[in-house]
């Protein structure tokens, strides 16, 4: 097999060289990069292939690189994102977490060596740490005792109550259904599936961490008290069974030491059994607290949800004086009559357990973790990827997109909704600065973005086959130094439906990223203000190369823009050229995101080859802050900002209003003269521009701006020089474009069609000369 590998790969290459050799440096470059994906693929399976492979690879990606300096247009690869190829590189570089290797599951019976286990877990309790073997520390218990209950698992002196609290539920849960959640990834195992004391003291457990289960080793040598003997972890108080204190002593060297940042159940419960996290704020608008327990009841009953509690910064009044701030607490009982007994993790605590209702739940707690069983689901599927950070034009979007096509067919109760699980990898380092991360479902209302390394949402499923396409984004921060920063993720599906991940039809090959920003003079607002017109845009004009040239050809076009969580965005593409685009037209639109989406807007389709013109908005007028714009395509492009209106040129805002008395109309009214009139002196030749606008929008209200010359001395109008043309309503107004006056005296007329339109307008006046701005005449 790989023989037959290596031909393939050396082949791929040989034909690379020929297509260099015809001069034809587009398919030569695929070919080549083609060919080292190959032989990379090939080294990664087969090590004794290793060395042989990756030289050819690095061969095949000079010659690439060579040929990319020679031809600065050449074609790029797409990055196959969906390849098992891909797949298995994302999980392999996701192996190293907080500056520790953990390699992928391969075995139930695992080979655990002493060496594997000597660093360990930091701790820092501000006392001097013994490490001792549990046997020592124990020496009346042992390793298994099934009549363990769960108030027995305590919190000590380390700030890990949520995974204390974790592994209390879990031991809930064996005593109540005979599972053996925890016990079943505790290893060596005797032939019943339980875990037994290993002969050289060290232990393995199986935890799925960064997206595939890995193997975590660690010796039976407990952090205690070097002066008093306690014990610094968890404990098990006088039932003495240390199989707990393993688990916990596991999570916490995957974490990086026993002082670490702090979880919660959900996110432990799912490195530790794999269970899927539900983590929901109780204050959260909309949430209907009694569907909530009714779902939790049926959970916890059948045995397939675990819970906990989460206290917020505070515990609420004191009908509660009892509960910790930021503390979590393991549920023990859910009854039909709303009663939930909670249990304090914490050892040294006065009241241990207590019963108390649903509605007092809801008012004294901050969260509630709850944790699904997966095999409630008949159909599941995992994709990993990379969301990448790039400070250049060129290069990936921040986003991920994944098409998702569920079936009409339900095999269980759960084919309604789609649970969408992304889970962001943990860095390979502490130093390593964090992301937000978001989940978009682009056909659903669904944003969900959270500073947490989880985010899970449920997504209503209409009747009969369909597609949905979730976008998953980060949202900063990069790497203090600028350097690119690649944040790994894992997208889990749940469904009970038949759900299958689909590729794009067509990737864009060729990528521009624009870095800008809102501020108080672009920040126009929806096209339902007249300011829209001063919202961020762009000129699209597509390059065809010569392959597309003289063909039907159309282009696939994805727009993406991103900004912080709390600003609404929206992307409209129109008909267009490089001048800029002050009205929408319901004709020219050739895409639209739709509905202003927070933090992300996206949308994407085939579009003719021909020149656009992109619009970047946010909801409300004002709203400032910066945003990035990714473009990407399956042909070559150019992309070229938009001036302003009147950019270049000084500007003069002056903001009047037609009275009863001033409101004269238009010319057929036999009242015109009576309008409010602005005098512009040049004193040499001037360009203007000029544009009226209603502050705010009338119905009927048709504008007209006109430029006549001016005797001071009669006071009368002359001759018609500049105008905006026919009364029009239009939201943006009516514009006088730009327009050469030779040196006079001129009057500005801003009018309305009917007359006795009463008002405030504004008129913005844009001159080549600084002292040239429009005077209010008294024409009284």
């Amino acid at each position: 097999m790989s023989a037959a590998a290596l031909r393939v790969a050396r082949a791929t290459a040989t034909r690379a060289a020929n297509k260099e050799l015809e001069r034809d440096l587009d398919a030569a470059f695929e070919n080549y990069i083609a060919a080292a994906r190959a032989f990379l693929s090939l080294a990664n399976t087969y090590p004794a292939l290793n060395d042989t492979a990756r030289a050819e690879a690095n061969k095949a990606l000079e010659r690439a690189e060579k040929i990319k300096r020679a031809k600065q247009n050449v074609r790029p690869v797409a990055r196959e994102a969906f390849s098992a190829d891909e797949q298995q590189h994302v999980l392999a570089q996701s192996s190293r977490v907080f500056g520790s290797r953990y390699s992928r599951w391969s075995s139930d019976s695992p080979n655990i060596e002493a060496s594997d286990s000597q660093n360990q877990p930091a701790i820092d309790v501000g006392a001097p740490v013994e490490w001792r073997r549990a046997a020592s520390v124990m020496p009346n218990g042992g390793l298994l005792n099934y009549s363990l209950e769960p108030q027995s698992v305590a919190q000590t002196v380390t700030g890990n109550c949520s995974v204390v609290a974790s592994i209390a539920v879990c031991v809930r849960h064996q005593i109540s259904f005979g599972s053996k959640l925890l016990l079943s990834s505790l290893y060596p195992q005797n032939q019943a599936g339980d875990p037994i004391t290993s002969d050289n003291g060290c232990h393995s457990y199986k935890m799925l961490l960064n997206g595939t289960y890995r193997e975590v080793v660690i010796d039976d040598l407990l952090p205690t008290n070097a002066e008093s003997g306690e014990l610094l972890c968890a404990t098990t108080g006088s039932k003495q069974v240390f199989w707990p204190l393993l688990v916990e002593k596991a999570y916490m060297k995957a974490m990086g030491g026993y002082m670490f940042d702090g979880s919660n159940s959900s996110i432990d419960l799912h490195a530790l059994i794999g269970w899927i996290p539900e983590p929901i704020h109780l204050a959260a608008p909309g949430l209907d607290k009694d569907r909530l327990f009714d779902r939790i009841l049926g959970g916890f009953a059948s045995g397939h949800c675990l819970l906990t509690l989460g206290t917020g910064k505070t515990s609420g009044d004191s009908v509660l004086a009892s509960l910790i701030p930021l503390h979590d607490y393991a549920v023990l009982d859910v009854t039909q009559d709303g009663l939930l007994r909670i249990s304090d993790p914490l050892s040294k605590t006065a009241v241990r357990q207590q019963t108390l209702s649903w509605d007092e739940v809801c008012a004294h707690f901050d969260s509630i973790y709850l944790s699904w069983d997966p095999t409630i689901y008949s159909h599941t599927q995992l994709l990993h990827g990379y969301l990448t950070s790039f400070t250049s034009e060129q290069g990936p979007s921040l986003n991920h997109r994944i098409r998702v096509a569920f079936s009409a067919d339900s095999t269980n109760h759960n084919g309604d909704e789609l649970l969408v699980l992304l889970t962001r990898h943990f860095p390979p380092s502490k130093d390593t600065p964090l992301p937000f991360v978001a989940i978009h479902a682009l056909e659903n209302s669904l944003m969900s973005s959270k500073d947490t390394r989880q985010l899970a949402a449920r997504v209503a499923l209409p009747l009969g086959d369909g597609l949905i396409t979730f976008v998953a984004s980060r949202q900063a921060p990069a790497a203090a130094d600028g350097d690119n920063v690649e944040c790994a993720f894992s997208l889990s599906l749940f469904c009970g439906r038949a759900v299958s991940i689909v590729p794009e039809p067509s990737k864009p090959l060729y990528t521009k990223k624009i870095e800008a920003s809102f501020n108080s003079r672009n920040a126009g607002g929806s096209p339902l203000h007249s300011t829209f017109m001063n919202n961020p845009q762009w000129c699209l004009k597509f390059q065809p190369g010569p392959r597309e040239h003289g063909r039907n050809t159309k282009s696939l076009l994805r727009l993406t823009v991103e900004a912080s969580r709390g600003l609404p965005l929206n992307i409209t593409v129109v008909w267009g050229s490089s001048k800029r685009i002050t009205d929408i037209i319901e004709g020219d639109v050739v895409l639209d995101s739709g509905t202003y989406r927070y933090g992300l807007a996206s949308v994407n389709n085939e579009v003719e080859i021909s020149t656009y013109t992109i619009i970047v908005s946010a909801f409300a007028p004002k709203s400032i802050g910066p945003f990035s714009l990714t473009v990407e395509s399956s042909i070559a492009f150019a992309l070229d900002p938009i001036a302003q209106e009147g950019s270049g040129m000084y500007e003069s805002v002056e903001r009047g209003s037609w009275s009863l008395d001033t409101a004269g109309g238009g010319p057929s009214s036999g009242r015109y003269h009576l309008n409010p009139r602005y005098e512009l002196n040049m004193p040499s030749p001037t360009r203007i521009i000029a544009r009226l606008q209603l502050a705010t929008r009338l119905a009927n209200a048709a504008l007209n701006l006109t430029v006549f010359t001016y005797d001071p001395k009669t006071k009368t109008l002359g001759r018609e020089v500049a105008t905006s043309g026919a009364y029009a309503e239009s939201l943006s107004g009516a514009l006088i474009p730009e327009t050469n006056l030779p040196p006079g005296r001129y009057v500005l007329v801003p009018s309305t069609y009917a007359t006795g339109v009463r008002s405030t307008f504004r008129l913005v006046l844009f001159s080549s000369i600084a002292t040239v701005k429009p005077v209010l005449l008294n024409v009284a």
